[in-house]
């Protein structure tokens, strides 16, 4: 699907806006609501296309946001919270672009990453495979994450099993805070071939993640998450704890932290044609960065034992 864009005015937001003390919400006008048929809850790009070079590092910049509401305001109006205009803009009111989805998903991922942009990929490997493997805070937002996937899709192909593999990659300064949307609030309409994957039901789905991005791995743990069964999770986490050089704390509880993607409405999750069977990998920058071919072999190797497939 193609995207649409429209020009609007964009402007701070009133302290009764649900946007207003947010760092990832908008308000949309109705007229403009229902010119790109935008509904609440959706996920939306803003851009500002005159931002200083200076702020930006090119001259325009561009962020994720959450629809917090649609509403009655005159004219063709979005409104954002001064923690969310941060991202895009000095000025209280400007002239801004409206994209109705998050990616740009005509451009390549060397195009996006020159534009500081975001797109999507989708690989489907064979119309028949039941296994899904996923990085959509690619790019610069969980360094390495795409890369790790491509590298669970390469061993699962070495042993002759098909993969789909889903990114959505962002980049560009400030990445994070512009791009990450969260696991549990992504929505169908925001992110096309995330929409597709949605139709296709996958047995098992896996996914790419970074956590403690702050903390410089000062206590670096490895989250072995999802609904998927305990057995799958043990095996990874037994599977990496083997294959790293250092020792790193395993949690495979869904109880012990709060990141291990125990929601129903986790996209590793709801992805699966259960509902239970998704498998969420967090583990540091750090090892991302140094050993993300190890991750993503070892990951496939412990899939595949869990399996029945190859001699492992």
């Amino acid at each position: 699907m193609t995207h649409n864009t429209k020009r609007v005015q964009a402007s701070d937001a009133d302290s009764s806006s649900p946007a207003y003390d947010t760092k990832h919400s908008i308000t949309v006008s109705q007229s403009v609501a229902s010119e790109l048929e935008i509904v609440e809850g959706q996920q939306v790009a803003l851009a500002n296309p005159n931002a200083s070079p200076q702020r930006v590092g090119t001259g325009r910049s561009i962020a994720a946001y959450r629809v917090a509401a649609i509403t009655d305001s005159n004219g063709e109006r979005v409104e954002l919270g001064t923690d969310g205009r941060q991202y895009i803009s000095d000025e209280s009111a400007f002239k801004a672009e409206l994209r109705d989805q998050v990616p740009d998903n005509s451009l390549t991922v060397p195009e996006a990453r020159r534009r500081n942009e975001f797109t999507e990929t989708l690989h489907i490997d064979d119309y028949s495979s039941n296994i899904l493997v996923m990085a959509y805070h690619g790019g610069d937002i969980e360094a390495n994450t795409a890369e790790s996937a491509d590298w669970f899709h390469k061993k699962c192909k070495e042993y002759g099993i098909t993969t789909d593999v889903y990114t959505a990659r962002g980049y560009g300064k400030d990445n994070f805070g512009r791009w990450h949307v969260g696991s549990s609030s992504m929505h169908l309409r925001s992110f096309p071939k995330l929409r597709e994957v949605a139709a296709r039901h996958y047995d098992l789905a896996v996914s790419f993640h970074l956590h403690d991005v702050a903390n410089n791995d000062e206590s670096p743990k490895v989250l072995v998450g999802g609904r998927a069964e305990p057995d799958l999770r043990n095996r990874v986490a037994g599977r990496l704890d083997d294959a790293l050089p250092s020792k790193y704390d395993y949690i495979t509880e869904l109880s012990q932290h709060s990141m291990m993607g125990a929601s129903h409405e986790n996209v590793v999750n709801w992805v699966t044609r259960d509902g239970e069977s998704g498998l969420q990998i967090e583990v540091t920058p750090r090892i991302s960065q140094i050993h993300r071919k190890t991750v993503g072999r070892e990951i496939a190797l412990a899939v595949l034992a869990y399996l029945g497939r190859g001699n492992l």
